[in-house]
């Protein structure tokens, strides 16, 4: 799931959480992701991926902006 990385209330608590961002680079794609949890209970709210990026040139190959994949890869699926 993509999420846009924006200040949410938490449902907990109704104090103001702030977006976690981490980045993790796996298959030659960078995943930056985001995680929301409380700031009182710690409990966590929710998590998604913010974009994935082509790990070698930076390129935006997906983002919570864009329903499309930009890739060189053809997936083939079985009919």
């Amino acid at each position: 799931m993509f999420l846009e990385p924006i200040k949410i209330r938490s449902p907990y608590t109704g104090e103001t959480v702030m977006p976690q961002i981490t980045t993790h680079t796996t298959d030659g794609r960078t995943y930056e992701q985001v995680s929301y949890n409380d700031p009182i209970t710690g409990n966590l709210i929710k998590k998604g991926i913010v974009s994935i990026k082509d790990a070698k040139t930076g390129e935006v190959l997906q983002d919570y902006k864009s329903g499309e994949i930009k890739s060189t890869r053809n997936i083939g699926y079985r009919q």
